[in-house]
């Protein structure tokens, strides 16, 4: 793996960090304080093609590989004030918009692709259930076939990103439950327009306040079977398909905050004084802000890692589950750190690092759970 960055990444990362400085940062949302992004919001995010990064550029997008593509990420997590948008636009473009491109028909790539791009349209991700959990494909949603052209889905999904404002979803149902897994799920493109297909209940959250997460609810949809992605029964490899991305790129988002945390902190240290006293000087204080860089540094080699091997390995299943596992982790533990060495100006209302301290704690949830990502790595090594 070459770890010198081309002079083509530098100008993406330039232009990314130009574009939240002059553009995202200047949202009205932005501005506003803690509420939701809006659709309009989301399109000026499509201007320059943000949603689209690794997509081909036949299909709107930028046609960028996986670690150009991490990078740019990287820089979106750094630059913005908000952790929540980059994490939305990260988690539509890796959960959905890369399994179109992957699995879709010429059709679906076509009709899809370049209004994803360009924000024109949001898909959200549609598979978790109340009961089923982490155990996604043991799921209760159905998509019954009427005939040899039409399904009739009923399901109920919950904690769904980007829902409350999505045009239409990638929905996971059991067309033939019995067989799990391998042949049993198949993956739907639905648009929210069809009549018994409704998204709009928002859920409360503690973090990410200005990603609208959901409660969906699919009675009697009936969709023509060419709104299949793939092929019927090739739900599960697909949605496996969109962790191993996602689980390898997403990361990126919070190592770019974690990087902005850790010049925060080496800035508040070197100006906070405990008598005539800087505390950078307490090594309590110090060996916190060293171990923040080694957690970076690692989680950075973690990252890259696993974005080299989407491009280049067949399934990185392994490596993107460490790398998530441990970037998710270190993200909760840097901003602990920044907590307690700002002490009680942390406390306050409106501290740098409030919003960014709940918000690191859905990372360990989302994409996999910290466990799940043990049991995968577990499996991996035999045991």
């Amino acid at each position: 793996m070459d770890f010198n960055i081309s002079k083509e990444q530098e100008k993406i990362i330039s232009e990314i960090k130009v574009f939240s400085n002059e553009v995202i940062n200047k949202l009205d949302y932005q501005i506003a304080g803690l509420s939701p992004f809006s659709k309009e919001d989301w399109r000026r995010c499509g201007e320059i093609k943000l949603h689209g990064l690794p997509i081909p550029e036949e299909f709107g997008g930028r046609g960028l590989d996986a670690v150009s593509t991490a990078l740019a990420l990287e820089e979106l997590g750094y630059s913005c004030i908000d952790a929540g948008l980059p994490f939305a636009i990260a988690a539509q473009m890796l959960s959905c918009l890369v399994p179109i491109w992957k699995f879709g028909n010429n059709e679906q790539k076509e009709e899809l692709l370049p209004h994803l791009c360009r924000g024109e349209k949001l898909l959200a991700n549609s598979i978790t259930e109340k009961d089923s959990g982490s155990d996604v494909y043991n799921m209760a949603g159905r998509a019954e076939k009427i005939d040899d052209n039409i399904f009739q889905l009923n399901a109920e999904k919950t904690m769904i990103t980007n829902a409350p404002i999505a045009d239409g979803s990638l929905l996971y149902l059991a067309t033939q439950a019995e067989k799990g897994y391998f042949g049993g799920i198949s993956a739907f493109i639905v648009d929210h327009n069809l009549s018994g297909a409704e998204s709009e209940e928002v859920i409360e959250k503690i973090g990410l306040e200005s990603v609208q997460m959901g409660k969906q609810q699919f009675k009697n949809v009936r969709i023509d079977k060419n709104k299949i992605l793939g092929q019927e029964g090739s739900g599960g490899p697909i949605f496996a398909l969109s962790m191993d991305w996602e689980r390898a790129c997403l990361g990126a988002v919070h190592v770019g905050l974690m990087r902005k945390i850790l010049e925060f902190c080496i800035n508040f240290v070197k100006k906070r004084k405990v008598g005539n006293t800087y505390i950078s000087k307490h090594q309590a204080v110090s060996h916190k802000i060293a171990n923040m860089k080694v957690s970076l540094h690692i989680s950075r080699l973690a990252l890259y890692q696993a974005a080299w091997s989407l491009d280049n390995q067949s399934r990185p299943g392994l490596s993107a589950s460490i790398s998530k596992l441990y970037i998710s982790e270190s993200l909760e533990q840097v901003c602990r750190d920044a907590f307690h060495i700002m002490g009680g100006a942390a406390y306050l209302k409106g501290s740098f690092i409030e919003t960014y301290l709940r918000d690191s704690l859905s990372a360990t949830i989302y994409s996999g759970t910290s466990d799940i990502q043990r049991n995968i790595i577990a499996k991996n090594l035999g045991i």
